[in-house]
């Protein structure tokens, strides 16, 4: 019966294709993952062309137990320099330093300067991170390259779509990762990533949803940067508006300890070996308190005399009532 309807060269044909079609399908699957990862490259690209850039923005984590507070990332050639002030009042918060051998971090109010690895600093700190992450984590606290987040253990990646956001035209490139699923909307043009969502894979529900989405400006420079970041989480929502990047890369010496302006006489304390290490004198760790530099150190540190002012009338007051208590039982 089939003879009678195809001639044989037709049946060859035939056969041809039915045994062909799954080897088109995997190819074509296999294309879409080929043009998925490579959007993400893009991405990656562009954001690694920058090696040295000095970024200022205003963060706001909608808490009522801080405040809104103004920011400024440094990073140069793999070091990161990061400094938080109080909204208002420009007071000054923090320091960090993300060197190549340690990580230094200065906060005005506990009194010293702490040196920390980088191992004991990646588990408990949450200030320093990369800036060319701007739109792909949740929080302000990585300094793992970007590459890690973008196109590192993947499992999957898909085109799923597209779609129209601020004017520009992006693909919408679906990543599946062992516990979660990650969906970037991706300016291919720019590398410009507009929206990062993540959920939990639906054979394995518990992650929770949250997006990120950036708002670019025209004239940015770099391209990749946003001058607007909103987290939504449901333990976190933050965002970081005026971001702009200085036109000139920061100065190597702002990723010294003289850069950091310290007090003379400031304790330094290693974190890891939990000891004291010594004192800062205004050029270099010193294992003596400088005492030579004393005037100095009540001329730049205030909150120190102010502290040595306070325990000193505590310990007036304490030792006039004691003597009052001994008087009055006599």
């Amino acid at each position: 019966m089939i003879n009678s309807f195809f001639p044989v060269h037709s049946r060859w044909l035939i056969l041809g294709v039915i045994l062909l079609f799954p080897v088109v399908r995997n190819k074509s699957c296999f294309g879409q993952a080929d043009v998925g990862l490579a959007l993400l490259h893009r991405a990656l690209d562009v954001r690694m062309e920058t090696t040295a850039i000095d970024i200022n923005f205003q963060h706001d984590d909608f808490s009522s137990d801080y405040d809104v507070t103004a920011c400024r990332i440094e990073m140069r050639d793999g070091q990161f320099r990061c400094e938080g002030r109080r909204r208002p009042g420009n007071e000054l918060l923090e320091i960090t330093l993300f060197l190549n051998e340690c990580v230094w971090i200065y906060r005005p109010g506990s009194g010293a300067l702490i040196r920390k690895s980088k191992e004991l600093y990646s588990k408990n700190e949450t200030f320093c991170f990369d800036p060319r992450l701007f739109g792909i984590t949740l929080g302000y606290n990585s300094t793992h390259p970007p590459r890690d987040y973008l196109v590192e253990g993947l499992d999957d990646c898909d085109i799923v779509g597209s779609e129209t956001i601020d004017g520009m035209l992006c693909s919408q490139v679906r990543v599946r990762r062992p516990n979660v699923q990650l969906d970037y909307a991706i300016h291919e043009p720019t590398g410009r990533i507009l929206v990062c969502s993540s959920s939990s894979p639906k054979d394995r529900p518990g992650y929770p949803s949250n997006t990120i989405r950036s708002t670019y400006s025209n004239s940015a420079i770099p391209t990749w940067l946003p001058t607007e970041v909103f987290v939504d989480h449901p333990q976190i929502k933050s965002k970081c508006t005026n971001i702009v990047a200085a036109s000139d890369p920061p100065d190597s010496s702002r990723f010294t300890l003289i850069g950091l302006d310290l007090p003379v006489g400031l304790p330094v304390t290693d974190s890891d070996a939990k000891r004291r290490i010594g004192y800062w004198n205004g050029e270099e760790i010193v294992e003596d308190f400088p005492l030579e530099y004393a005037g100095q150190i009540v001329e730049r540190s205030p909150w120190t005399l102010g502290r040595m002012i306070g325990l000193s009338l505590v310990a007036i007051v304490v030792i006039g009532l004691f003597f009052r208590y001994r008087g009055s039982r006599n």
